[in-house]
């Protein structure tokens, strides 16, 4: 009896998930993802980068605003220069195996 079960919970799982709706699904997630992590043009990650950094070392008191700005944008500009510039020529090819189906 529950070999039976399994069995059919999994022949009921398996087609759904590898369903042309549920691959187009993924690729798209996948191809979004990409795009909000490695914009094609990098100043797009540092214009909201800014941003969010401004945003939060505004909570802190005025002395210490641009301290905490530098201490984290500093960084981070330089570690995602870095990881950009690796990643950034194989952005198509990132998705390419969950979309290939399509």
């Amino acid at each position: 009896m529950k070999l039976f079960l399994f069995c059919t919970l999994l022949f009921n799982v398996i087609p759904s998930v590898t369903s042309v709706n549920f691959l187009e699904n993924l690729c798209l997630k996948c191809n979004t993802t990409v795009e909000m992590v490695l914009p094609a043009n990098i100043d797009t990650f540092y214009t909201l980068s800014d941003l969010a950094i401004k945003n939060l070392c505004s909570k802190f008191s005025d002395n210490y605003e641009d301290t905490c700005y530098s201490v984290i944008n500093v960084p981070l500009r330089i570690q995602y220069n870095i990881l950009w510039t690796l990643i950034s020529p194989f952005r198509e090819l990132i998705c390419m195996p969950l979309c290939i189906f399509n």
